[in-house]
């Protein structure tokens, strides 16, 4: 999760895990629901969401090392 300060407001990117056998629909449903919830009782302005398969994190976000100078 990174979050970004907005005046009195913040920006939230998270990644929600669940398992990874529900269907893309209810892993949908599943983030909505967060979502909701987050913005009801957090001084949240946006928060984005990003559904991974809890058994294989996803690595899309891992920072990368510089390839080594030859």
């Amino acid at each position: 999760m990174t979050a970004l300060k907005m005046g009195e407001m913040v920006v939230v990117d998270a990644h929600i895990e669940v398992d990874a056998t529900l269907t893309l629909e209810a892993g949908h449903d599943i983030a909505v629901e967060a979502r909701r919830r987050v913005m009801q009782h957090h001084r949240v302005l946006n928060l984005m969401t990003h559904v991974d398969p809890w058994h294989r994190p996803d690595r899309d976000h891992d920072k990368v090392s510089p390839a080594p100078a030859h």
